[in-house]
């Protein structure tokens, strides 16, 4: 069932007041609000049509890419899924023990996948 335009205006006024602290407090201009709104509601993670992850440093490194051939300052706001929190002295463990983590990281990170490594290579981690 679709909802209508005032139920929606309603719902984002909901929004606004549950989450107008924290808006104000994070700096998103108030502009970006109602975009962020419909973001959430929409699950909308565009970002890959405005970014890329690019590796550099002989691909030991990443960093993102701005694409499009335009965007104007506070135009937009982008949802960011994090993919993966840990502590450090915890990763090598979790990528060893927990289901698909390691190969979603390494197709994130545009990494070559190498689960016969040498056992040495777990100091690295510590």
């Amino acid at each position: 069932m679709k909802a209508t335009a005032s139920a929606v205006n309603q719902i984002y006024e909901d929004f606004v007041k549950v989450h107008g602290v924290l808006l104000a407090a994070s700096g998103l201009p108030q502009p970006l609000h109602r975009k962020l709104f419909q973001k959430l509601r929409a699950d909308a993670f565009d970002g890959g049509n405005y970014f890329q992850v690019e590796p550099v440093e002989n691909g030991r490194q990443r960093r993102l890419v701005l694409t499009a051939d335009f965007m104007g300052k506070e135009s937009d706001v982008f949802l960011v899924d994090h993919a993966w929190t840990f502590r450090l002295s915890d990763a090598y463990k979790q990528l060893q023990e927990v289901p698909g983590l390691a190969d979603r990281m390494a197709a994130l990170m545009c990494v070559d996948l190498d689960l016969n490594s040498e056992a040495g290579e777990e100091d690295d981690w510590k």
